[in-house]
C-alpha cells in the first residue's frame, strides 16, 4: 500500500520523491510486444503448442487467452509462465482442453518376481 517513497541524500536531506509508477516503469512493455513474446516465444518453444490454437490478445498489460490446448494441465503452466512476463499485469484464461490430466495417476509398473 506504498505509493510514494522519500530519496535521501546521505546526509539525511530529501532530495526526492520515488512514486510507484517510477518504479513500475521499467517493467511497462507495449501490449504489441508482450503479444509477440507470447505468441513467438511461449507458445511454439516453451510450450511445443501451435501459436495458431491460442488467441493472445493483450490489453494494458492484460492478457486474454481464447482457444484450446490438448490437455488441461496446460492452461495452469500456460498461464504461470505468461503471468511471468515483464509488462503483464493479469492473465485471464478462457481456453478449452480436450483431456483433462490433473487427476491422471502414471501407470504401475507390473514387477516379476
Amino acid at each position: 500500500n506504498v505509493k510514494r517513497l522519500p530519496v535521501l541524500a546521505a546526509d539525511g536531506t530529501l532530495i526526492g520523491i520515488v512514486s510507484r509508477r517510477d518504479v513500475l516503469r521499467v517493467f511497462t512493455r507495449a501490449d504489441e510486444e508482450i503479444r509477440r513474446d507470447i505468441v513467438e516465444g511461449v507458445l511454439p518453444h516453451w510450450m511445443g503448442l501451435d501459436p495458431r490454437t491460442v488467441d493472445v490478445a493483450v490489453s494494458g498489460g492484460v492478457v486474454l487467452l481464447r482457444g484450446g490446448v490438448e490437455r488441461r494441465s496446460d492452461i495452469e503452466v500456460l498461464t504461470h509462465l505468461i503471468a511471468g512476463l515483464d509488462g503483464v499485469v493479469a492473465v485471464t484464461s478462457e481456453l478449452r482442453y480436450s483431456m483433462d490430466d490433473v487427476h491422471v495417476r502414471p501407470p504401475v509398473e507390473a514387477h516379476v518376481t
